[in-house]
């Protein structure tokens, strides 16, 4: 730091002393005299050329060095931590330490922070009481409603930054599988549907707190300031949005200490996380299998704990499990590399074994021990290190780098929503783009494209629409849906699914032919996605499913021109489009008013009566036919 910046910066030892030397200058001095400048002035000067000699000077950081150089560089920044003239020692005596007097305003009064300051200590992190929440962040003080929990500054983030192709092996050495994903922080940023802009918020505890759609105790606001140039109009696009954005998380009502907070993340996350649960397949052949839990049962069971750790080349025969390698506790000393009595999380490192030997009943090993860190693990080394004589008792087994639960291929992604007109319209740079996809972009329909369509018109409770199939997009489901218009299997069904700015579900039929039950229900081979995919826009159609291979009835009409939420797994292949702007307005005239809440097994069991009695005003299918 100090050579990239040429300046010096003291360390909080060095504070210590200098503090000591201003207590022993005021002891012994008349700070009111000429004679004190005089005096003032010479400890300055010697510590300058690193010349200060006093019986009480004691630093910790002096006294560790060994070379004349470190030693001066050492008084230098004693010297820089000081007063330049005792005209301001009162002022340094006023704010308390040198340490404080080095920062200029870092000490006001308690009325001041009660005017313009804002508490930073009302959350702490601890294990969530939402299933499946993991941590959670917890109020440390009461919270009264309306209060500010904690302001958040926010960096801004363009969403196709966190695109990454995920390389994964499914259990055949000689392939290798690609996967679109994102990256995680993506789970930590706020967004909108229609902008490619994501914010992520970073002060201290705000990335655990938790979603509860049903009864959330607080939500986010623009701060003050922030919120006044919003409204002014002050605001660039989403390619130039400035540093200096803030959010705060407020209290909906009164919060006691010890209570979760939560906010909505919104009906999209919701019906996100739904859909991820729903559709979660164990792969035994993929990283779905636990490697923790693999080395959690070697290294407890008795049979397996005692026996010597393998070395490189014995696990070419006999290899670890699958993301299971080997570590060892180590420690940086000034003359080398040794492993580390005391076990402490802080020095675990993962460790290549080179060699092992047997005496004294212990097996003794020869490591290499690696600068990459374990989770806690301190990155001391700028090399790997070669370690000889690590004893059995400082070797074990870890589990290896992006081989947690976030990094499976189908780990859950998806970022936060934020509330209506939250974002200013210049930040929706997507609407306009979506908009030119019904009527000019992926689902053009002005010039016709090669293979064999289907248009279908529908009459509904809201009006009529029309959606156009094309084979040549997916063959498959474009066979099964044509036949199910065909033979009139939605006619007079609901429309069960609506959730404005995301998708539009219909396919649970009440018809009485079970020849046309039993081929509706029987799933359909997954269509390969074209290269390059047909992207998800507004009106773009594709069957839903819960996994590989499981397409049967359900069709939705995509909302959202996001194409994270669409697209990603191998059954959302897009099988067709709404024909024009004008289906897209009726399809959001749709009845919205109960979103996920009908239970499809429900609607199976119990038929139309369940959605009459529960559902009153959802909207249905009246008659589609093919023209």
């Amino acid at each position: 730091r100090e050579k990239k910046w040429g300046m010096l910066f003291p360390t909080r030892e060095n504070y210590k002393t200098a503090d000591g030397i201003v207590a022993k200058f005021i002891n012994e001095e008349d700070i009111t005299s000429k004679e004190s400048e005089r005096v003032w002035t010479n400890i300055l000067e010697s510590l300058e050329r690193g010349e200060y000699d006093d019986d009480s000077f004691d630093d910790k950081d002096y006294n560790s060095r060994n070379s004349p150089e470190e030693k001066r560089k050492v008084q230098q920044r004693i010297a820089y931590a000081l007063p330049k003239s005792i005209i301001d020692i009162p002022l340094l005596l006023e704010t308390g330490t040198t340490a404080r007097y080095s920062v200029p305003g870092s000490k006001v009064s308690l009325d001041y922070l009660e005017k313009n300051g804002t508490c930073l200590d009302n959350l702490r992190m601890s294990k969530s009481s939402i299933s499946q929440g993991g941590n959670g962040a917890f109020a440390t003080n009461n919270l009264s409603s309306g209060s500010v929990i904690v302001p958040s500054p926010l960096v801004p983030v363009k969403r196709d930054l966190l695109h990454m192709p995920a390389i994964f092996n499914n259990g055949d050495d000689d392939k290798e599988n690609i996967l679109q994903t994102d990256q995680l922080l993506l789970n930590y940023c706020f967004g909108h549907p229609q902008s490619s802009l994501l914010l992520f918020p970073y002060a201290s505890s705000v990335q655990y707190i938790n979603h509860d759609s049903v009864n959330p105790n607080a939500y986010i606001r623009w701060s003050k300031d922030v919120k006044q140039k919003l409204e002014e109009g002050d605001v660039e696009g989403v390619d130039d949005v400035p540093a200096g954005l803030v959010m705060e998380f407020v209290a909906l009502r009164d919060i006691a200490v010890g209570e979760e907070v939560t906010i909505d993340y919104g009906t999209e996350w919701s019906t996100a996380w739904y859909d991820h649960v729903q559709s979660w397949k164990i792969d035994d052949d993929s990283l779905a299998i636990n490697p923790q839990s693999i080395v959690e049962t070697v290294m407890n069971d008795d049979e397996h704990k005692n026996e010597p750790m393998r070395t490189m080349k014995e696990q070419e025969e006999h290899p670890y499990p699958k993301c299971v390698r080997t570590g060892c506790y180590s420690h940086r000393i000034r003359s080398g590399i040794w492993w580390y009595k005391k076990f402490n999380s802080d020095y675990m490192r993962f460790c290549d074994i080179k060699e092992r030997t047997y005496k004294e009943g212990n097996y003794w090993y020869t490591v290499n021990v690696h600068k990459i860190e374990l989770e806690n693990g301190r990155n001391f080394d700028p090399e790997d290190n070669e370690v000889k004589h690590v004893p059995h008792e400082a070797m074990f087994l870890a589990q290896d780098e992006h081989c947690g639960d976030i990094h499976l291929p189908n780990a859950f992604r998806h970022e936060i929503g934020v509330p209506e007109n939250f974002y200013p319209d210049k930040w929706l740079d997507k609407l306009s783009n979506d908009i030119d996809g019904i009527e000019g972009g992926a689902n053009d329909t002005s010039e016709e494209e090669d293979g064999e369509t289907t248009t279908v018109k529908c009459d509904t409770t809201a009006g009529q629409f029309s959606m156009m199939f094309r084979k040549s997009w997916s063959p498959i489901g474009y066979d099964r849906a044509v036949e199910l218009f065909q033979r009139s299997f939605y006619d007079n069904s609901h429309i069960f699914r609506v959730i404005p700015g995301f998708l539009t579900q219909f396919g649970m039929s009440y018809t009485q032919d079970m020849d046309l039950k039993d081929f509706a229900n029987t799933p359909i081979l997954d269509d390969p996605q074209l290269n390059p995919k047909i992207p998800f826009v507004e009106g773009t159609i594709s069957f839903a499913g819960s996994g590989p291979n499981s397409r049967t009835s359900h069709l939705f009409i995509s909302d959202t021109s996001t194409n994270e939420y669409f697209g990603t797994m191998p059954w959302e292949t897009p099988v067709g489009s709404l024909v024009s702007h004008d289906d897209l307005e009726v399809v959001r005239r749709l009845n919205a008013d109960y979103g996920d809440s009908p239970e499809q097994y429900k609607i199976t069991a119990l038929g139309r009566d369940y959605i009459e009695t529960e559902f009153p005003n959802l909207d249905e299918f009246l008659k589609c036919e093919i023209i």
